[in-house]
Protein backbone atom coordinates (compact mmCIF):
# COMPACT_ATOMS: atom_id res chain seq x y z
CA UNK A 1 0.00 0.00 0.00
CA UNK A 2 1.36 3.47 -0.57
CA UNK A 3 0.20 6.65 0.78
CA UNK A 4 1.80 9.88 -1.38
CA UNK A 5 2.29 12.65 0.68
CA UNK A 6 3.75 15.85 -1.78
CA UNK A 7 3.79 19.16 -1.03
CA UNK A 8 6.18 22.40 -1.57
CA UNK A 9 9.57 22.47 0.01
CA UNK A 10 9.76 23.70 3.73
CA UNK A 11 5.72 22.73 4.14
CA UNK A 12 6.68 19.70 6.98
CA UNK A 13 6.68 16.91 4.80
CA UNK A 14 9.00 15.42 6.11
CA UNK A 15 7.61 15.73 9.78
CA UNK A 16 4.40 14.47 9.01
CA UNK A 17 5.32 11.68 6.42
CA UNK A 18 7.13 10.23 9.39
CA UNK A 19 3.79 10.40 11.84
CA UNK A 20 1.85 8.77 9.10
CA UNK A 21 4.24 6.17 8.90
CA UNK A 22 4.11 5.29 12.86
CA UNK A 23 0.55 5.54 12.69
CA UNK A 24 0.29 3.31 9.94
CA UNK A 25 3.18 0.94 10.58
CA UNK A 26 4.78 2.08 7.39
CA UNK A 27 7.89 2.97 6.25
CA UNK A 28 9.09 7.19 4.35
CA UNK A 29 10.14 6.39 0.94
CA UNK A 30 11.85 9.56 -1.33
CA UNK A 31 10.51 11.11 -4.05
CA UNK A 32 12.77 14.31 -3.90
CA UNK A 33 15.44 14.98 -6.91
CA UNK A 34 17.47 16.51 -4.76
CA UNK A 35 17.90 14.28 -1.63
CA UNK A 36 18.21 11.05 -3.45
CA UNK A 37 21.83 12.54 -3.35
CA UNK A 38 24.14 11.58 -0.67
CA UNK A 39 26.24 13.74 1.07
CA UNK A 40 23.91 16.81 0.39
CA UNK A 41 22.04 16.25 3.58
CA UNK A 42 21.75 20.05 4.07
CA UNK A 43 21.39 21.59 0.90
CA UNK A 44 18.37 19.63 0.21
CA UNK A 45 17.28 20.01 3.83
CA UNK A 46 17.18 16.00 3.71
CA UNK A 47 15.29 14.83 7.26
CA UNK A 48 18.00 14.61 10.09
CA UNK A 49 18.60 11.75 12.47
CA UNK A 50 16.25 12.47 14.88
CA UNK A 51 12.97 12.01 12.46
CA UNK A 52 15.40 8.83 10.58
CA UNK A 53 15.49 6.99 13.61
CA UNK A 54 11.42 7.61 14.40
CA UNK A 55 11.10 4.62 11.14
CA UNK A 56 12.48 3.45 8.34
CA UNK A 57 13.70 5.83 5.75
CA UNK A 58 14.15 4.76 1.91
CA UNK A 59 16.07 5.90 -1.31
CA UNK A 60 17.76 9.02 0.97
CA UNK A 61 21.25 9.32 -0.16
CA UNK A 62 21.76 6.64 -2.37
CA UNK A 63 22.73 8.21 -5.22
CA UNK A 64 26.79 9.54 -5.89
CA UNK A 65 26.28 13.12 -6.75
CA UNK A 66 28.58 12.81 -9.09
CA UNK A 67 26.42 10.09 -11.31
CA UNK A 68 23.72 11.47 -13.63
CA UNK A 69 20.40 10.40 -12.38
CA UNK A 70 16.79 10.69 -14.25
CA UNK A 71 12.95 9.63 -13.19
CA UNK A 72 13.35 6.18 -15.42
CA UNK A 73 16.47 5.21 -12.92
CA UNK A 74 14.44 7.06 -9.37
CA UNK A 75 11.46 4.31 -10.74
CA UNK A 76 13.47 1.27 -11.21
CA UNK A 77 14.69 1.73 -7.47
CA UNK A 78 11.41 2.53 -6.01
CA UNK A 79 9.45 -0.30 -8.04
CA UNK A 80 12.74 -2.60 -5.79
CA UNK A 81 11.94 -0.92 -2.98
CA UNK A 82 7.76 -1.56 -3.11
CA UNK A 83 8.52 -5.08 -3.47
CA UNK A 84 10.51 -5.33 -0.56
CA UNK A 85 7.71 -3.07 1.46
CA UNK A 86 5.19 -4.99 -0.12
CA UNK A 87 3.57 -6.54 3.16
CA UNK A 88 3.50 -2.66 4.82
CA UNK A 89 2.48 0.84 3.90
CA UNK A 90 5.19 3.20 2.21
CA UNK A 91 4.42 6.79 2.67
CA UNK A 92 5.83 7.88 -0.38
CA UNK A 93 7.06 11.92 -0.01
CA UNK A 94 8.93 15.06 -1.58
CA UNK A 95 8.47 17.08 -3.78
CA UNK A 96 9.51 15.69 -7.53
CA UNK A 97 6.51 15.90 -9.47
CA UNK A 98 7.52 13.59 -12.26
CA UNK A 99 8.90 10.93 -9.40
CA UNK A 100 4.99 10.63 -8.11
CA UNK A 101 3.98 10.80 -11.87
CA UNK A 102 6.26 8.17 -12.76
CA UNK A 103 5.42 5.65 -9.45
CA UNK A 104 1.89 5.88 -10.10
CA UNK A 105 1.41 6.39 -14.07
CA UNK A 106 4.28 4.66 -14.89
CA UNK A 107 6.67 5.89 -17.87
CA UNK A 108 5.78 7.50 -21.03
CA UNK A 109 6.97 5.88 -24.00
CA UNK A 110 9.46 8.45 -24.73
CA UNK A 111 11.75 8.52 -27.72
CA UNK A 112 15.51 8.01 -27.04
CA UNK A 113 17.93 10.65 -27.03
CA UNK A 114 19.23 12.03 -30.48
CA UNK A 115 23.33 13.12 -30.51
CA UNK A 116 22.61 14.97 -32.85
CA UNK A 117 19.58 16.68 -32.76
CA UNK A 118 20.88 17.40 -29.04
CA UNK A 119 24.14 19.05 -30.32
CA UNK A 120 22.15 21.35 -32.53
CA UNK A 121 19.16 22.61 -29.66
CA UNK A 122 21.90 23.12 -27.11
CA UNK A 123 23.68 25.53 -29.63
CA UNK A 124 20.81 27.69 -29.85
CA UNK A 125 20.02 30.60 -27.49
CA UNK A 126 17.87 30.48 -24.85
CA UNK A 127 15.53 32.42 -26.01
CA UNK A 128 15.14 30.95 -29.28
CA UNK A 129 15.18 27.68 -27.42
CA UNK A 130 12.04 28.48 -25.63
CA UNK A 131 10.15 30.24 -28.54
CA UNK A 132 10.70 27.11 -30.65
CA UNK A 133 9.17 25.08 -27.79
CA UNK A 134 5.90 27.45 -27.32
CA UNK A 135 5.13 27.10 -31.33
CA UNK A 136 5.28 22.97 -30.95
CA UNK A 137 4.87 22.39 -27.38
CA UNK A 138 2.35 24.88 -25.62
CA UNK A 139 1.48 23.04 -22.55
CA UNK A 140 5.31 22.39 -21.84
CA UNK A 141 6.10 25.80 -22.30
CA UNK A 142 3.49 26.38 -20.01
CA UNK A 143 4.73 23.94 -17.46
CA UNK A 144 8.12 23.46 -17.16
CA UNK A 145 10.84 25.61 -15.82
CA UNK A 146 12.32 27.51 -18.86
CA UNK A 147 15.40 28.67 -17.06
CA UNK A 148 16.11 24.91 -17.26
CA UNK A 149 18.03 24.56 -20.89
CA UNK A 150 17.94 20.91 -19.94
CA UNK A 151 14.36 19.88 -19.67
CA UNK A 152 13.73 22.80 -22.66
CA UNK A 153 15.86 20.99 -25.07
CA UNK A 154 14.11 18.01 -23.68
CA UNK A 155 10.52 18.67 -24.21
CA UNK A 156 11.68 19.76 -28.17
CA UNK A 157 13.88 16.91 -29.27
CA UNK A 158 10.84 14.23 -27.98
CA UNK A 159 8.16 16.96 -29.99
CA UNK A 160 10.40 16.92 -33.16
CA UNK A 161 11.41 12.82 -32.58
CA UNK A 162 8.15 11.93 -32.11
CA UNK A 163 6.32 14.48 -34.56
CA UNK A 164 3.66 15.20 -31.78
CA UNK A 165 4.00 17.59 -28.50
CA UNK A 166 5.88 16.20 -25.40
CA UNK A 167 2.77 17.09 -23.63
CA UNK A 168 0.79 14.80 -25.13
CA UNK A 169 3.25 11.72 -26.02
CA UNK A 170 3.60 12.67 -21.81
CA UNK A 171 -0.24 12.52 -21.54
CA UNK A 172 -1.02 9.28 -23.51
CA UNK A 173 0.40 6.52 -20.74
CA UNK A 174 -2.08 4.19 -18.91
CA UNK A 175 -2.44 4.51 -15.29
CA UNK A 176 -0.94 1.57 -12.76
CA UNK A 177 -2.34 2.81 -10.03
CA UNK A 178 -4.92 4.96 -8.47
CA UNK A 179 -2.99 5.87 -4.94
CA UNK A 180 -4.53 8.45 -2.49
CA UNK A 181 -2.90 11.17 -1.16
CA UNK A 182 -2.32 14.61 -0.20
CA UNK A 183 -0.55 18.03 -0.98
CA UNK A 184 0.52 20.31 1.47
CA UNK A 185 0.79 23.38 1.40
CA UNK A 186 1.12 26.84 3.40
CA UNK A 187 0.31 30.49 3.81
CA UNK A 188 3.55 31.50 5.34
CA UNK A 189 5.59 29.39 3.76
CA UNK A 190 7.92 32.90 2.21
CA UNK A 191 8.52 33.29 6.25
CA UNK A 192 9.76 29.65 6.47
CA UNK A 193 11.78 29.56 3.48
CA UNK A 194 14.26 32.15 4.93
CA UNK A 195 14.41 30.52 7.92
CA UNK A 196 15.37 27.16 6.31
CA UNK A 197 17.78 29.16 4.17
CA UNK A 198 19.56 31.26 7.14
CA UNK A 199 19.13 27.08 9.33
CA UNK A 200 21.25 25.62 6.16
CA UNK A 201 24.24 28.14 6.68
CA UNK A 202 24.36 27.78 10.39
CA UNK A 203 24.26 23.76 10.05
CA UNK A 204 27.31 24.55 7.75
CA UNK A 205 26.01 24.28 3.94
CA UNK A 206 28.98 26.02 2.59
CA UNK A 207 31.58 23.66 3.87
CA UNK A 208 29.13 20.71 2.54
CA UNK A 209 29.26 22.45 -0.72
CA UNK A 210 32.76 23.20 -0.87
CA UNK A 211 33.55 19.59 -0.19
CA UNK A 212 31.29 18.30 -2.65
CA UNK A 213 32.55 21.00 -5.94
CA UNK A 214 35.27 18.61 -7.21
CA UNK A 215 32.66 15.40 -7.89
CA UNK A 216 29.35 17.61 -8.63
CA UNK A 217 27.92 16.11 -11.63
CA UNK A 218 25.12 17.87 -14.30
CA UNK A 219 22.16 17.11 -12.06
CA UNK A 220 23.26 17.32 -8.54
CA UNK A 221 25.05 20.75 -9.31
CA UNK A 222 21.47 21.99 -10.61
CA UNK A 223 19.78 21.71 -6.94
CA UNK A 224 18.84 25.26 -5.52
CA UNK A 225 21.61 26.53 -3.40
CA UNK A 226 24.26 24.32 -4.98
CA UNK A 227 25.42 27.41 -7.64
CA UNK A 228 24.60 29.88 -5.72
CA UNK A 229 26.58 28.98 -2.81
CA UNK A 230 29.38 28.01 -5.35
CA UNK A 231 28.89 31.93 -6.73
CA UNK A 232 29.52 32.64 -2.57
CA UNK A 233 33.05 30.52 -2.21
CA UNK A 234 34.40 31.92 -5.63
CA UNK A 235 33.44 35.68 -3.86
CA UNK A 236 30.92 36.05 -6.75
CA UNK A 237 28.42 37.34 -4.08
CA UNK A 238 28.18 38.27 -0.41
CA UNK A 239 26.97 36.10 1.89
CA UNK A 240 23.51 38.32 2.02
CA UNK A 241 23.06 38.11 -1.45
CA UNK A 242 23.48 34.05 -1.50
CA UNK A 243 20.94 33.87 0.89
CA UNK A 244 18.65 36.12 -0.98
CA UNK A 245 19.12 34.45 -4.71
CA UNK A 246 18.81 31.36 -2.52
CA UNK A 247 15.16 32.66 -0.54
CA UNK A 248 14.09 33.59 -4.10
CA UNK A 249 14.85 30.39 -5.55
CA UNK A 250 13.26 28.36 -3.64
CA UNK A 251 9.86 30.47 -3.31
CA UNK A 252 9.90 30.05 -6.99
CA UNK A 253 10.08 26.15 -7.11
CA UNK A 254 7.75 26.31 -4.88
CA UNK A 255 5.17 28.18 -6.60
CA UNK A 256 6.02 25.52 -9.47
CA UNK A 257 5.34 22.61 -7.30
CA UNK A 258 2.08 24.07 -6.33
CA UNK A 259 0.96 24.68 -9.95
CA UNK A 260 1.89 21.72 -11.02
CA UNK A 261 0.68 18.82 -8.45
CA UNK A 262 -2.58 21.13 -8.66
CA UNK A 263 -3.21 20.96 -12.44
CA UNK A 264 -1.59 17.21 -13.18
CA UNK A 265 -2.65 15.13 -10.00
CA UNK A 266 -5.64 14.96 -7.90
CA UNK A 267 -4.33 15.16 -4.50
CA UNK A 268 -6.09 16.14 -2.02
CA UNK A 269 -4.35 19.80 -0.78
CA UNK A 270 -4.37 20.14 3.17
CA UNK A 271 -2.86 23.13 4.99
CA UNK A 272 0.10 21.83 6.77
CA UNK A 273 -0.27 24.51 9.19
CA UNK A 274 -3.81 22.95 10.77
CA UNK A 275 -3.35 21.40 14.03
CA UNK A 276 -5.69 18.56 12.72
CA UNK A 277 -3.95 17.53 9.44
CA UNK A 278 -1.95 14.10 10.51
CA UNK A 279 -5.73 13.57 11.58
CA UNK A 280 -7.13 15.36 7.97
CA UNK A 281 -4.12 13.33 6.09
CA UNK A 282 -5.39 9.48 7.06
CA UNK A 283 -9.09 9.95 6.71
CA UNK A 284 -7.96 10.48 3.15
CA UNK A 285 -6.03 6.64 3.43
Amino acid sequence: MVFCLAGETASGKSQLAVELAERLQGAVVCADAQQTYRDMDIVSAAPDATLTARCAHYLYGVIDPAVGFDVAEWRDLFGACIEGLREGTAILTGGTGLYFRAAIQGLSPLPASNPALREELSALPPGELRERLKKVDPKSYAMIDLNNSRRVIRALEISLLAGIPASQLRATHGVEHSWKGAFLYRDDLQERIACRVDAMFAQGVVDEIQNLAPRLGPTASKAIGVRQILDLIAGRCSMEECKMRMVIATRQYAKRQRTWFRNQTALVFLDAARPDVLDRALSIF
